[in-house]
């Protein structure tokens, strides 16, 4: 059950992407350059968030992310393909992202990070999903850095990890600049 779980959730993702593909959502390029390079070095975007993979996973494994003010009270079933659909997630907003989200702004800027704990059905902390926003532009989602790894003890196999991520931008395409987070927080 559980590997037909995972399976259907990575088809809906593939799917999701692919119709991104169809109605064009990753057309746009990054501002200033003719063709975004997703596999460039992410530039310093002076985020509280780090966007090297081990940085970003020493980070996300000593908790870091938990001293944002915005976050909600407690977990609750994923909408989503992070994880099993239904088992539990939390998210948490750094202060820019917050304050942008508050605002109602249709574009966030550079350096917004959201991290979003996963966890598995019995509760237990499985892994991160993190995005955070590098580029002024989105460029169809380009323009966030993405990353998401199911182990709580290694770097080593993240799931994603860098802009352009197509499983990434494929289901948040939907959101504003990208941003699938009800807000405000529960």
């Amino acid at each position: 059950m559980k590997n037909n779980l995972t399976i259907t959730t990575l088809l809906i993702a593939v799917l999701l992407s692919l119709s991104a593909n169809i109605l064009g959502q990753d057309q746009p390029k990054a501002s200033g350059t003719s063709v975004f390079d997703p596999t460039a070095e992410t530039p310093d975007v002076n985020s509280a968030v780090p966007t090297d993979v081990e940085e970003l996973f020493s980070y996300l494994k000593a908790g870091s992310y938990k001293k944002f003010e915005a976050q909600e009270s407690s977990s609750h079933p994923s909408r989503g393909p992070h994880t099993n659909p239904g088992w539990p997630v939390r998210v948490f907003l750094d202060p820019t992202v917050n304050a942008s989200l508050e605002t109602g702004s249709k574009s966030h800027p550079i350096g917004s990070s959201i991290v979003k704990e996963m966890f598995d059905d019995e509760g237990g902390l499985q892994g991160w999903a993190v995005m955070v926003k590098t580029h002024d532009d989105s460029a169809g989602g380009k323009g966030w850095f993405w990353y998401e790894t199911t182990s709580t003890t290694s770097a080593a196999n993240p799931v994603a990890a860098g802009n352009g991520v197509q499983l990434c931008q494929g289901c948040h395409f939907i959101g504003k600049d990208f941003v699938l987070t009800t807000y405000p927080l529960q």
